[in-house]
């Protein structure tokens, strides 16, 4: 993945990734709130000699306190200091147990020392630091060596140079600082989830990832909106993004067809419920705009047309090729005369034969004489053959594709099944596409409506 598509990746999915931050900093800082507040106390010590009477004393006894002032630090630590301090204050812990809330630091190439002491308490922790610092003094001069050579015969001694005072503030937790690092935490997993999802998401999500794989071009990217108006169809006048996207489909359906001798196409998908129906009947009213329209339920197995356009399905296309109708007797007039559908008709026990059958070419060829235009709604192709069957008779194939539901391998597979069967794919449709991937064709937002109609 390169760095243009990686940032349109992280672009698309900034909601993720502001959602995992916001998360993050919240989770941290109710932990901030949530734990109990620590307060640290530091007393300074600093060493020095006593008892050196020469030049060459003070400087032999400063180098051997400032060699030795990281170990006296660790007495610091150690129940020779600790355990005064816990009689002293008369605390109710061990040695052990205290020595994990003590740390002392030495300056590099000095002998001033910091005892810090974290405690719960502000009071106690001041009370702790200083006490350390009295029983270092005790300590030290105890275990310094004293004798003859001039190297020992001064005795270290320990002064306390800033005694601890009682802090103000908790010193951990720091809320804002655990906020922040919450925030940034939960931006980089949102950042890793989306590019993680991106990468192992097996769906056409853009006209990008179909690219990929088939040279079928795409003329249509018809957005997802959950505020679209109730009911099926677009207004042809409305200026909703899916009116808009209707628009373009069929600007670009003039393009495929600029000999004008595409008279009659197939309408499918790869698997059911992508959309093909609606997708079918605003391809058709978007069209019905400039020609003569007729739409037919091809889909002799699951019809939907009559549902969606409220028309009459006793006898429709089933009746016609089995004889028992005429077509002029079954086509409808929907939308005051703007378009003709012909239904679906009573579900038969043999859709693929009678749509492959001399009665379907004899009616497609008597719907042409009457039209500009026969848009034929057909059942999925990877369940049936049905489209397939429809394919080698018709000018054209428009493959609805689901870029939320439709995994690359089934549109493959369902391009692959029709074209083996003598089928013209000439474009795909992309249904319910995001805002970033609905953006290719360049065209201008769409202008607000009162009352916009969608699919």
């Amino acid at each position: 993945m390169d760095l243009a598509r990686y940032l349109s990746v992280l672009l698309k999915g900034w909601k993720i990734i502001g959602a995992a931050a916001i998360i993050g900093a919240v989770l941290m800082g109710a932990y901030s709130m949530l734990s109990t507040p620590q307060y640290r106390a530091t007393t300074t010590l600093f060493f020095y000699l006593s008892g050196a009477d020469s030049t060459t004393q003070l400087l032999q006894g400063s180098t051997y306190a400032q060699n030795q002032v990281r170990s006296f630090a660790l007495l610091a630590e150690q129940p020779v200091v600790l355990d005064p301090v816990i009689k002293e204050l008369n605390l109710n812990e061990t040695s052990v147990q205290l020595s994990k809330q003590v740390t002392s630091t030495v300056a590099l190439d000095t002998v001033v020392m910091d005892v810090s002491v974290t405690d719960t308490s502000p009071t106690q922790a001041a009370a702790i630091a200083n006490a350390i610092g009295q029983q270092m003094s005790a300590a030290i001069s105890g275990l310094s060596p004293t004798g003859t050579t001039a190297a020992n015969t001064a005795t270290v001694k320990v002064s306390t140079v800033a005694p601890a005072t009682v802090p103000q503030y908790a010193y951990s937790p720091n809320t804002k600082l655990n906020t922040a690092v919450g925030l940034v935490l939960g931006a980089a997993i949102g950042m890793a989830v989306v590019t993680v999802r991106e990468l192992t998401n097996n769906k056409v999500t853009s006209a990008e990832v179909a690219k990929q794989f088939t040279d079928v071009p795409v003329v249509g990217d018809i957005p997802y909106s959950s505020k679209a108006a109730k009911g099926p169809v677009i207004d042809p006048d409305a200026h909703s993004a899916q009116a808009e996207a209707y628009r373009r489909l069929s600007a670009n359906f003039g393009f495929l067809d600029y000999g004008n001798s595409m008279r009659s196409i197939v309408m499918t998908s790869c698997l059911p419920d992508e959309g093909k129906s609606t997708s079918t009947l605003n391809l058709a009213v978007a069209l019905s705009q400039s020609l003569r329209v007729i739409v037919v339920d091809a889909d002799l197995r699951r019809p939907s047309i009559a549902k969606l356009t409220g028309l009459n399905d006793g006898i429709g296309l089933s009746g016609v090729l089995t004889g028992r109708a005429k077509v002029e007797d079954v086509l409808q007039n929907w939308r005051h005369g703007q378009l003709q559908v012909l239904t679906a008709g009573r579900v038969p026990p043999n859709p693929a034969e009678l749509l492959g059958s001399e009665p379907m070419r004899q009616l497609l060829s008597e719907l042409r004489q009457q039209c500009d235009l026969v848009i034929l709604d057909s059942a999925p192709v990877l369940p049936t053959s049905d489209a397939a069957v429809l394919g080698r008779s018709l000018g054209g194939i428009l493959v609805v594709v689901d870029t939320k539901r439709t995994k690359r391998a089934d549109l493959k597979r369902g391009l692959e099944s029709l074209t083996l069967a003598g089928g013209n794919v000439v474009g795909l449709v992309l249904n319910k596409t995001t805002n970033a991937s609905s953006t290719y064709y360049g065209q201008y937002g769409p202008q607000p409506t009162a009352n916009p109609k969608s699919k």
